[in-house]
């Protein structure tokens, strides 16, 4: 499973880097990574077949390997030169903060949850947390999608008012 994981990042970091040239829609991917993550996590630790387990580990770690490229990538592209060093410093800082927070709280939930549920107290955690990756996702998702509809100018309210105007080729000067 970790094979299968880090096979998945491996290969959107490589497609990312190919692929994505302009950070015009970035917080766009990153929603979708993150909602493919959430889902593929969720289907992982409700599934019972080895190969969907593995499939839907190998997803997430694509998903993961395309947030963190993206992330990292959109930081270094827009911090300023003198601000680049602080900046990477705190992110790399609060995302350890995190992680170890993550790791204290899981342990003390799961063993809390324990008694409560029928399956165990870790599986519960587990697809808690890749719910809470998904909710994430979606939130991500929506605010970006709102900021695409903002970019072109296309608003509930103008819809009905969208016109088109072709021109042929041959009425243009050249």
């Amino acid at each position: 499973m970790i094979a299968s994981f880090g096979t998945g990042i491996i290969f959107s970091m490589v497609t990312f880097s190919y692929f994505i040239s302009s950070f015009s829609r970035v917080s766009f991917v990153i929603g979708l990574c993150m909602l493919s993550t959430g889902i593929s996590l969720y289907t992982a630790f409700i599934s019972t077949e080895f190969i969907n387990i593995l499939l839907s580990i190998f997803i997430s770690g694509v998903g993961t390997g395309g947030v963190y490229l993206l992330t990292i990538s959109f930081l270094q592209a827009t911090t300023d030169q003198q601000m680049r060093g602080r900046v990477f410093g705190n992110f790399y800082t609060i995302g350890r903060i995190a992680l170890l927070l993550s790791f204290l709280t899981s342990g003390l939930a799961a063993n809390y949850l324990d008694p409560l549920f029928v399956s165990s107290g870790v599986e519960t955690v587990l697809k808690i947390s890749s719910l809470l990756i998904l909710i994430s996702g979606l939130i991500t998702f929506i605010s970006s999608y709102k900021k695409i509809f903002k970019e072109f100018g296309i608003e509930n309210s103008n819809f009905n008012n969208i016109k088109l105007d072709f021109k042929s080729i041959e009425d243009e000067p050249e």
